[in-house]
């Protein structure tokens, strides 16, 4: 399994970049704010990776930070949350905003994400 990535850095389009470590090119999904930081980071990266591997294909979401993956991985433990809305969550609020709403109950905040509903909220 694949837990970090260094390299340079493709910027494929927002939330999808390519990190190119050892010659080799990784597709690697990531939030918006971590596509944003890379574009400043001419020099390359170093990414935390979840790898998942679902049917005959393997899918990696990358992280600048452990607080990021981890709650990567805590919302997929909720029912109806899959990697895709967690990285739009993650996308939709930073983490410490995101652990605020979660321990306030602010439904708004969430429900402001496309893809979270009042009842996943």
């Amino acid at each position: 399994m694949i837990a970090r990535l260094s390299g340079a850095v493709e910027l494929v389009a927002p939330g999808e970049v390519v990190v190119d470590a050892g010659g080799v090119g990784y597709r690697v999904w990531v939030p918006l704010g971590t596509y944003q930081e890379l574009s400043r980071r001419p020099d390359g990266a170093r990414l935390r990776v979840v790898t998942l591997i679902r049917d005959d294909e393997i899918h990696l979401y990358g992280f600048l930070s452990a607080e990021e993956e981890e709650l990567f991985r805590a919302l997929q433990g909720v029912s109806g949350v899959g990697p895709k809305l967690a990285l739009r969550i993650l996308s939709g609020l930073v983490a410490a905003d995101l652990r605020s709403a979660l321990a306030r109950g602010d439904h708004g905040a969430l429900t402001a994400i496309p893809g979270v509903g009042k009842k996943l909220a």
